[in-house]
């Protein structure tokens, strides 16, 4: 498998990660908080699709994001882009075993 250039690592990501919280009464809430911040990333558009979530069916547009290796990124976590869309990573994949870069498949959502 071919190494990503740093070249082609031209947009910056933010990734996030789910900090749980609660409201004035109690009820909690979805809040994310900055994980790492200017992630260099190339992005690639996989086109839109459904799949299978559950006892439901979860549409959106997916795109595989590669970027360096980090330690600890998880489908737990999501991507902010530097043009302030959001993706829920599905999946973390390091392509070669060599931590060298990592691929993640994501799926755009509302903020």
């Amino acid at each position: 498998m071919a190494r990503v250039r740093s070249g082609q690592l031209r947009r910056l990501v933010t990734i996030q990660t789910n900090a749980p919280a609660v409201d004035a009464h109690g009820q909690p809430i979805e809040a994310w908080s900055q994980w790492m911040r200017n992630v260099p990333a190339k992005i690639e558009s996989q086109g839109g699709g459904e799949e299978q979530r559950g006892d439901g069916i979860e549409a959106g547009i997916v795109q595989k994001v590669t970027i360096r290796h980090l330690g600890d990124v998880s489908p737990k976590m999501r991507l902010k882009t530097d043009d302030g869309r959001f993706f829920n990573i599905d999946r973390v994949t390091d392509p070669d075993g060599y931590q060298r870069e990592l691929v993640l498949v994501c799926r755009e959502v509302d903020a």
